[in-house]
């Protein structure tokens, strides 16, 4: 249903390949810290993903989502992480005001007092829209990078440099990341000839909106429809198959697919909501729930600024309706 031409090897990269070369010139031994930079859907959780697999020599990099529950000022709090046996994936901006009692309580205690058991070399930490992390947690950042320079190596990605202080910035590598607009139909051109079929440009380039994501998500998809219609769908299929054990693994993929193609929460609930309203599925009496979770789940969001907790939460109420 989505499209599988994604780079994945640094060979494999048509954008960005002034990038490429430069990362190239690293290993495990000589891994520095950097910070990737630009706008929204760029690339730069492609590129460090890729980054990883070149530095380990791997074909694929295999991910799960792990959840983790700490105490913080005696309350509990859950922590997701994306993780691989070569890496750690966080995006604290998730956490508010905790972000900085994640880092230290957790990033720093937890994970990053040892060296990497696989081969003794780095523990990689990559800590995903850190111009959104508030001061206090910033200058804790700085002091942890300062004082685990033997066991740990941070990857980081930005929007823009503006609210960084330099002390990070001095500190990293850093790469910017554009949007590769000048290369966009050199890649139709290699997607066609991959694919072979022809490819309607004009509508791919209209809806794709400045996003590689949603850029590959249309491509393979014969009818050209929103990216996220067709992630709705597969929201519902999931919640409907899915066995209770399965459900959450599953529905947390999709829910980083979403961020990654740039969908806001309120777009994603209200775009379900109105596919549970025009289904058959839900009687008059579970809809009506529904509309009102989904108002809590919209507020809540917009309070807290969580955005896997925010849908997660919400689909896991639809989950528990559909059991009874």
């Amino acid at each position: 249903m989505f499209c599988k031409i994604v780079p994945n090897n640094f060979n494999d990269f048509i954008f960005h390949k002034d990038i490429i070369n430069k990362l190239k010139n690293y290993n495990q031994n000589t891994l520095i810290n950097i910070l990737f930079y630009g706008p929204k859907s760029s690339g730069k959780k492609i590129l460090i993903k890729s980054f990883i697999k070149y530095i380990y020599n791997l074909n694929e990099l295999q991910t799960e989502i792990i959840e983790y529950d700490i105490k913080i000022n005696n309350n509990d709090v859950q922590i997701k992480c994306i993780q691989s046996k070569y890496h750690y994936e966080f995006f604290l901006n998730e956490y508010g005001l905790y972000d900085k009692h994640v880092l230290c309580n957790f990033i720093k205690e937890e994970i990053i007092s040892t060296k990497n058991i696989i081969n003794n070399g780095y523990k990689i930490i990559v800590l995903h829209s850190i111009d959104k992390l508030n001061k206090n947690a910033l200058l804790s950042l700085r002091r942890i990078m300062e004082m685990h320079t033997k066991c740990a190596r941070f990857i980081y990605s930005a929007n823009n440099l503006s609210k960084l202080d330099e002390s990070i910035l001095s500190r990293c590598l850093n790469i910017r990341v554009p949007f590769p607009k000048n290369q966009i139909d050199e890649y139709l051109d290699y997607c066609e000839n991959k694919l072979k079929k022809s490819l309607n440009r004009i509508k791919i380039k209209s809806k794709c909106k400045d996003n590689l994501f949603k850029l590959n998500t249309l491509i393979y998809n014969n009818d050209y429809i929103d990216p996220l219609e067709i992630y709705i769908k597969n929201i519902n299929d999931i919640i409907k198959t899915s066995n209770n054990i399965t459900f959450i693994d599953n529905i947390r993929v999709i829910i980083y697919k979403l961020h990654l193609l740039d969908f806001s929460p309120e777009d994603i609930l209200k775009n379900y909501l109105n596919f549970i309203i025009k289904s058959k599925d839900y009687n008059d009496i579970q809809k009506h729930k529904i509309i009102e979770e989904c108002a809590k789940n919209e507020y809540y969001t917009k309070k807290t600024n969580k955005y896997f907790f925010a849908l997660e939460n919400f689909f896991i109420f639809i989950k528990n309706l559909n059991s009874f």
